[in-house]
């Protein structure tokens, strides 16, 4: 059994540093974009297609490369994983800021969302090994930092703007030096402490064929298809929000759009923070339910209110913010010790879904209309609502299903006691006496029956020559063992 991480001295204080830097980063450099894509756009004067292509395009880097992580730290450990994670990030800044096409751009993009993808699956790994106690407190944690780097990430971004005057590249300049400082950090921090738990040999092999296997259950597309429209809605702000007043009402992405997002992202954070006594106390449904009801009603007023929506929308970003880790925690309810292998298919195909629908709002912008993109966000709340609905309906029939499985072979069992029970009774003659057969020295079988209290045991002598087969006589098996 894998030893209890010390909580105390250096080396533990160095490990929460990472996890912690590690989110604030994530949510600094994913969160410019708010900023940095309006800016490509006009750097590039892009359709809102091509918008869509970069955004999509981008995200797949992360959802693809979530998989892939999951396989490197299995076999190299949570180190090599968060540091590929830098690395990558690191490489696709550098990249972004001296590359002169938009193809280039968008894979040097997409580089970044790999090492994203690193860092999704390497924090939550090491902070399951390193926060043994008191986990759902640093696991709050770990979403509410990343919503502080969500916040301060747009108003960085249009700092790093106005300060070295190169537009989108000096954002991806500025934050690859960061990225390289935290490297730097990481590299040096010893991860000693977690070899006993952390290293390949200690754990179980990967096992490609049952994963796969999950893609061939309906009732887990429906899952991920549920949480990939939330992920719609909760990526909405920070990809189309301040784009959406830029080009309908003409705010600038820099000022009034980026506080459009650090708004969003201020109730976001602290929704994950203060909202999980309450959410355990209504129920995971009722949460989920209620929360995407409240953000139809705030979308709706806040569109209806013009260009003034912007004060009014950002607070959907209190009641969407729970969305993830409580559907979530749903799924470990629904799937139980399954959880673990069901939710990383389900966090893969959902991260798919999100991206197609990414992809889809720039072309709803391009040939419908650029308000429209944003403004669906209504119906993309509505579709949730109702996938949820189905879940929720299936998750009681697999409970009943396993409920009465349950009872039958209960049911099934008591059976099998009585009968030998009843047999017992029967048979109970033959339990006054104990039979077993031993070979003498002569090579005659002799059967000794003998009574379970008696001290002298009843021997029959039987020559194998005489019976070949080494059957007993019928009138002696009969008398020793009836």
């Amino acid at each position: 059994m894998a030893d209890k991480s010390p909580k105390s001295g250096i080396k533990y204080y160095a490990l929460m540093f990472t996890i912690y830097a590690t989110c604030v980063l994530f949510g600094l450099i994913e969160n410019a974009k708010s900023v940095a894509f309006p800016l490509i756009k006009d750097a590039y004067k892009l359709s809102y297609d091509f918008q869509g292509y970069l955004v999509s395009i981008s995200w797949y880097g992360y959802v693809i490369f979530c998989l892939v992580a999951a396989f490197v730290l299995d076999r190299w450990g949570c180190k090599v994983g968060i540091i590929s994670g830098y690395t990558l990030t690191l490489v696709g800044c550098l990249v972004t800021a001296v590359v002169p096409y938009f193809l280039t751009v968008v894979i040097a993009l997409m580089v970044v969302w790999m090492g994203f993808g690193f860092f999704e699956v390497g924090v939550n790994v090491l902070a399951t090994l390193l926060f043994t106690e008191n986990s759902a407190v640093y696991l709050n944690l770990i979403h509410f930092f990343y919503g502080l780097g969500a916040i301060t990430g747009p108003q960085i971004a249009s700092g790093f703007v106005n300060w070295l005057k190169m537009g989108y590249k000096g954002i991806y300049l500025a934050e690859g030096i960061i990225t390289f400082v935290v490297l730097v950090v990481v590299i040096l921090t010893p991860f000693s402490i977690l070899k006993k738990v952390d290293s390949p040999q200690n754990q179980e092999p990967s096992s490609c064929g049952n994963l796969c296997s999950l893609f061939k259950r309906p009732y887990i597309w429906l899952c991920s298809i549920t949480l990939g429209f939330m992920e719609v809605i909760e990526f909405g702000a920070s990809n189309w929000g301040a784009l959406y007043y830029h080009d309908v009402y003409g705010l600038d992405v820099t000022k009034e759009g980026a506080l459009f997002v650090s708004m969003f992202y201020i109730l976001f954070a602290a929704s994950r923070l203060l909202s999980g006594f309450l959410i355990e106390k209504l129920g995971y449904y009722v949460s989920l339910f209620s929360s995407l009801v409240i953000s139809i009603i705030i979308y709706i007023v806040g569109f209806l209110c013009g260009v003034n929506g912007r004060w009014v929308i950002p607070f959907t970003g209190y009641f969407i913010g729970i969305l993830f880790p409580t559907y979530m925690c749903l799924l470990m309810q629904i799937f139980g010790d399954d959880s673990a292998r069901v939710s990383s298919i389900i966090i893969f195909l959902s991260g798919a879904t999100n991206g197609l629908m990414q992809l889809a709002i720039g072309y709803i912008n391009e040939f419908i209309g650029n308000q429209w993109g944003f403004r669906c966000n209504i119906i993309y709340t509505l579709i949730p609502i109702i996938l949820l609905y189905f879940v929720r309906m299936h998750a009681k029939r697999m409970h009943k299903k396993e409920k009465e499985q349950s009872t039958q072979s209960a049911s099934q069992e008591q059976n099998v006691q009585e009968s030998s029970k009843s047999v017992e009774v029967e048979m109970h003659p033959m339990e006054e006496k104990e039979v077993k057969v031993e070979t003498a020295q002569d090579n005659t079988y002799v059967i000794v029956a003998q009574e379970k209290s008696d001290i002298s045991p009843e021997i029959v002598a039987v020559d194998p020559k005489k019976n070949p087969n080494g059957s007993i006589p019928e009138e002696k098996a009969v008398s020793n063992t009836v």
